[in-house]
């Protein structure tokens, strides 16, 4: 072999080796393979969860509820974001009214969006008005401390500490935008605009105990957030169904979105606790209808797929799983529901077909049905996972 073909051959092994190290989640520090065999298996709700506890949510004038766009557990207490009802509601386990804060309106400390909100570790509570560029600082109670002004448009929030947020920007602007409290000024921003990216997920910014990730649409790549470092926590691979950017299809008749190709899948809802990672991902080609949600052991590697199509419930009779939103700090997920849509799916299930426990939940979930109107607040439902 002549010198000229053995350069030839480094370089370009060297251009290949540059191609796999910036592909995207490469760099993450955990991956996870999806493993597709398994999304077909149907599995029994017992089969997964270990427990369940329902909590109908306390109904009055003052506590109703439109919907709920966040859930904030503090210890025994949980604060609920209801966009319909521009308010954040304060509830505890047992599902029992505290308190209600609603400030709608142009003066210090109103607001007309509620975009976000979250909690401080000193109990301080930080509503994002993004349409309106302002934080909204009050002590646990609701009352009103201060306000602060930002340069910029942002749909989500969370706080790295006392004195620092995270928020997500929108428009042509940098997306994660670190702002100094004490300060009054964005001190750093951590990823650029990009407009394949543009469409919004539910939840960019998610927190548990001490822990910030950001997610993006169109990416399965999650993002630890520090003060220091932006850095890639998890990439969770898809294989041939990871999205790839260069073959999106762009629709110029929506101010330039972009969509997925039918085969990729599309994931959000990322959730993360000391044992387990909770995500939903959507994919035509596995299931053209539903959603799955997806869990993964941390520590055996295993994972477990749930949709409609591929769920059994014998006990909490829903037919389908509900997506969490949240986890506790003892590492229990929470979901939510509505009465109406409860009792609906609850028609589909005969229990002339039961025996045992599954008929002894049935009647304990009928007797508390009996309570409940299909109106009311919504139910929250609180579940561990069986160890798999």
């Amino acid at each position: 072999m002549n010198k000229f073909a053995t350069v030839s051959i480094l370089i370009l092994l060297m251009v290949s080796c540059g191609r796999e190290k910036t592909k995207i989640g490469a760099s993450a520090e955990h991956i996870i393979t999806v493993n597709e065999k398994d999304v077909n298996t149907k599995r029994k709700a017992s089969d997964v969860f270990s427990g369940i506890t329902l909590v109908p949510l306390e109904t009055s004038n003052n506590s109703l509820m439109g919907g709920i766009n966040k859930i904030v557990p503090v210890g025994d207490t949980l604060f609920l974001q209801d966009n319909k009802g521009k308010s954040i509601l304060l509830f505890d386990r047992s599902g029992i009214f505290l308190k209600k804060i609603h400030r709608l309106g142009r003066g210090p400390g109103e607001y007309i969006t509620l975009d976000d909100f979250t909690v401080t570790r000193s109990g301080k509570i930080i509503i994002l008005d993004g349409e309106h560029h302002k934080l909204i600082f009050l002590d646990r109670d609701g009352t009103y401390l201060s306000q602060q002004v930002l340069p910029v448009h942002a749909d989500a929030l969370e706080c790295i500490n006392d004195s620092l947020v995270v928020f997500n920007g929108t428009g042509g602007g940098d997306r994660v935008i670190l702002w100094d409290i004490q300060k009054e000024k964005a001190v750093a921003s951590r990823i650029e605009f990009d407009r394949k990216y543009s469409r919004r997920i539910l939840k960019p910014l998610i927190k548990y105990r001490e822990n910030i990730y950001f997610q993006r649409a169109m990416s399965s790549v999650i993002h630890n957030v520090t003060a220091e470092t932006f850095a890639e926590k998890w990439f969770i691979d898809f294989g041939e169904r990871n999205i790839d950017l260069d073959k999106m299809i762009h629709l110029p008749q929506f101010a330039g979105i972009y969509v997925n190709p039918p085969n990729a899948a599309d994931m959000d809802q990322f959730i993360e606790t000391d044992e387990y990672i909770s995500l939903n991902f959507q994919c035509d080609d596995l299931d053209y209808y539903y959603p799955f949600c997806f869990f993964y052991s941390k520590s055996t590697g295993r994972q477990m797929f749930l949709n409609e199509n591929h769920y059994q419930d014998d006990m909490i009779f829903h037919a389908y799983f509900p997506n969490a939103v949240t986890a506790t700090d003892s590492g229990e997920f929470v979901a939510w529901t509505t009465p109406l849509f409860w009792r609906q799916k609850q028609a589909s299930y005969n229990p002339t077909n039961m025996k045992g426990e599954e008929l002894d939940r049935w009647s304990d979930i009928q007797r508390q049905m009996e309570k409940i109107d299909d109106f009311d607040n919504p139910i929250l439902i609180f579940f561990t996972l069986k160890d798999f």
